[in-house]
């Protein structure tokens, strides 16, 4: 089985948020309710008005549960595009290194900006450099 980088940043990512996303919700579903009953019980409530605050409840945590679905479905599609795009260079760079397994010095991955990622390319580009001239200079042939 292919090992995935960027699958495995984005089941975290959407792992760590729907973990947090969830238990934000039990916790706003579980004060609502505390809240209407409280009320209910505090009140002097007739029929039409126990029948308003169920329905009132309902909406409530129809309203909060859409809103955690909807936001977990954002934040997959986020950490998906943000996984991709932490690991696009990484993938880069690895088949750059194979490609350099074989022979082949001529090859070079792009390097953007100053992190810890681009200078892994940079390093990776001058090691291509450096096999490069091992191999044709003469005094580096045994």
């Amino acid at each position: 089985m292919k090992h995935r980088l960027d699958l495995r940043l984005a089941a975290i990512i959407i792992s760590i948020t729907a973990g947090i996303l969830i238990v934000f919700t039990v916790i706003n579903i579980v004060t609502n309710h505390y809240h209407i009953a409280m009320f209910q019980q505090q009140s002097s409530v007739h029929d039409g008005m126990a029948e308003l605050n169920y329905h009132l409840e309902q909406a409530q945590m129809q309203s909060i549960i859409l809103t955690c679905l909807l936001s977990i479905a954002i934040a997959s599609v986020i950490g998906i595009y943000v996984a991709k795009r932490i690991s696009a260079p990484l993938v880069q760079m690895k088949r750059a290194a194979e490609m350099m397994t074989r022979g082949n010095w001529d090859i070079r991955v792009t390097t953007k900006g100053y992190d810890e990622i681009a200078g892994l390319g940079s390093s990776l580009n001058e090691l291509a450099v450096q096999l490069q001239k091992q191999e044709y200079d003469p005094r580096y042939r045994t």
